[in-house]
């Protein structure tokens, strides 16, 4: 027989925060020993890392025997929804969609682990379905500052930074220099005033943000968050088994 291994999970999030763009959740699945090795070159939480070392990593990421999974959730949705449940659904997509990973089919018996950056509230929630996909020999953590203490979690952060900046930059081509996009930012605070002055409110901004509020007034929305009967969402038809595509399309290099 060969040496036991274990296989790691991780997910976090990046652009909780900030009131321009998408909320990138990225997760990640590979054995312990590959996530070690790239401690071994520097990985830790994405945002004690350089931009140029978080590449160096992701390269050496997508050169290993790790598949990957992430999924934008827009600023429509952001304002029209509570933060916590739009991070729960995600989670469990992509906890769904790596469930199919070929690195599971090649170690069946193998133990799990399942690290994710606590999302308040939800906790309970997240466990409950990450229990309901990875049956057998399984252990989930789900903690606060996740991306600082665990190698995989680290890893699904550097993903989530990636796409997130990348995402940015990409706007900025139509939207000029927005800065960081969080409220404290002089760049964007005096982004959003121009933008105020110029006309209708950009589809890439969080409009319930109380930035938006204090600086431009008329494009303020309040979260339009409906109670009473439950609206459908992308977790109602996972809980079903209905899956969108092919295993191609989580992301995942099996």
């Amino acid at each position: 027989m060969g040496k036991p291994v274990t296989i790691e999970i991780g997910v976090d999030e990046a652009g909780r925060g900030p009131f321009i763009g998408d909320m990138v959740i990225a997760g990640v699945i590979g054995l312990s020993s590959t996530f070690e090795s790239l401690v071994s070159i520097g990985l830790r939480d994405s945002k004690l890392l350089e931009p140029l070392k978080r590449l160096t990593i992701l390269n050496n990421m997508l050169s290993l025997d790790i598949d990957i999974v992430a999924t934008y959730v827009s600023p429509i949705h952001i304002d029209r929804s509570n933060m916590n449940i739009l991070e729960y659904t995600a989670i469990c997509s992509i906890l769904k969609y790596l469930s199919y990973s070929h690195i599971l089919r090649q170690h069946q018996g193998a133990e799990v682990r399942i690290y994710i950056d606590e999302v308040k509230g939800y906790n309970d929630k997240i466990g409950e379905c990450a229990r309901g996909l990875y049956k057998g020999n399984v252990e989930i953590f789900i903690e606060s500052k996740a991306d600082a203490k665990y190698p995989a979690v680290s890893a699904a952060s550097v993903v989530a930074k990636i796409l997130r900046d990348s995402n940015i930059k990409a706007l900025q081509v139509i939207a000029g220099e927005t800065g960081s996009g969080y409220p404290g930012d002089p760049v964007s605070r005096r982004w959003l005033a121009n933008m105020y002055r110029d006309g209708e409110p950009p589809v890439y901004i969080r409009r319930s943000w109380g930035i938006v509020r204090d600086l431009a007034p008329s494009w303020y929305v309040s979260k339009q968050v409906k109670h009473g009967k439950k609206e459908k969402s992308l977790l109602d038809y996972i809980r079903r088994g209905v899956t969108y595509g092919n295993q191609s399309t989580s992301g995942s290099k099996g």
